[in-house]
């Protein structure tokens, strides 16, 4: 009877097992400690960067890099710093650390634009259809395109290594409307997650602040002048009755907004640019961008990033793209109720998790560790 009951058990155990696996319970329960131990990792590394600061107020001759002071204090309490580096006084806590720091090797420096070897999980997509570009008709199921490489185009604000996706998916995506400005951004963030994560990275769309970052770019929104229709640069995203009243605007009669909001409560965030206002054509970064890697056609794309526009008693609320080698944005709703709709493909960006490292690099390709 005990042997039997031993070998219940064991089945049971085996079948909840394999469960927890199927449904990733265990990767996510290993997913947030590890986030929980970056966390903690990076406030006592900014306690130390604080001690580090006042000890060269003191002794400002000092040639210990603040780096080195917190890799000593964080190993000296027993704390793993391959993940952690510090630019311009500021803590880095990620797979970002290990791509700095091989920056800058002097004989052997990363640099941005170059490959990096990564592979996501192959998978069809269970919500997104592919469209022809110009009639809309759907042509099956979007899923991960085989022969993409990845280029390495710096850290995120987490602390996170990025890499770009060389080329856009030949499959298009359809956006139309008010549900475009509001969740055209999310549906491309998904699309990409759910296509490219893989176990060393997890995917998004590519944005406006990748672009311009990679750009160097720093655009200000505008609007257009009541009297001359000139761009008219804001010192900051203002809201519309703000522009209305210190701008002599007229007030607007047209007020139907993409989710029923008072249309004054609006932030007018639109900007245009065209790539060489801020890297020359021939650049690596703007061909990144903008240009096929094979080839001298023009690439277009969708940016998951939202904005407002505005001029004299004209609002549209469009969805960002990459397109006519500028960063634009198609108009998918407007003040007085008309929809648009467009069809681009998508360009995924992978954020690598914090636990991994730059490794060798192998002819043109960095390896991951």
């Amino acid at each position: 009877m005990l042997v039997i009951t031993i070998i219940v058990m064991l089945i049971l155990a085996g079948a909840i097992m394999l469960s927890l696996n199927n449904s990733n319970v265990i990767g996510k329960a290993e997913e947030a400690k590890r986030l929980s131990d970056d966390a903690n990792k990076r406030q006592v590394a900014n306690v130390v960067l604080g001690e580090y600061m006042l000890k060269q107020q003191i002794n400002p001759n000092t040639t210990e890099t603040a780096e080195e002071y917190i890799e000593q204090k964080l190993q000296a309490q027993g704390i793993n710093t391959d993940n952690v580096a510090v630019v311009n006084n500021k803590v880095i806590v990620g797979s970002g650390a290990s791509f700095i720091k091989q920056e800058r090797d002097t004989e052997n420096p990363l640099k941005i634009g170059d490959y990096v070897e990564y592979t996501p999980d192959v998978k069809t997509s269970t919500k997104y259809k592919m469209v022809e570009e110009y009639t809309w008709n759907e042509l099956g199921s979007f899923a991960t395109e085989s022969g993409m490489k990845w280029k390495y185009i710096g850290i995120d604000e987490d602390g996170s290594a990025l890499l770009l996706a060389n080329k856009p998916t030949t499959g298009k995506l359809y956006l139309e409307g008010a549900d475009a400005y509001l969740q055209g951004p999310t549906k491309l963030n998904d699309l990409c997650k759910e296509l490219y994560s893989g176990s060393k990275g997890e995917a998004r769309s590519i944005n406006a602040e990748d672009v311009n970052k990679v750009l160097g770019a720093t655009p200000k929104p505008f609007f257009y002048d009541y009297y001359s229709y000139e761009p008219f640069e804001l010192p900051y995203p203002k809201t519309i009755r703000e522009i209305i009243t210190k701008y002599n605007q007229p007030a607007l009669t047209l007020t139907t907004t993409p989710d029923g909001r008072d249309i004054h409560d609006y932030k007018v965030s639109y900007y245009y640019y065209h790539g060489t206002q801020y890297k020359k054509a021939d650049t690596l970064e703007y061909k990144m961008i903008f240009k096929e890697e094979i080839g001298t056609n023009n690439l277009r794309y969708w940016l998951a990033s939202s904005c407002v526009y505005m001029s004299v008693d004209w609002i549209t609320f469009d969805v960002r793209w990459i397109s006519g080698e500028a960063l634009a944005s198609p108009t998918m709703f407007d003040v007085i109720g008309d929809s648009y709709e467009n069809s681009l493909s998508v360009r995924p960006v992978i954020s690598l998790k914090s636990n991994v490292q730059i490794g060798e690099k192998a002819g043109d390709m960095w390896k991951l560790n």
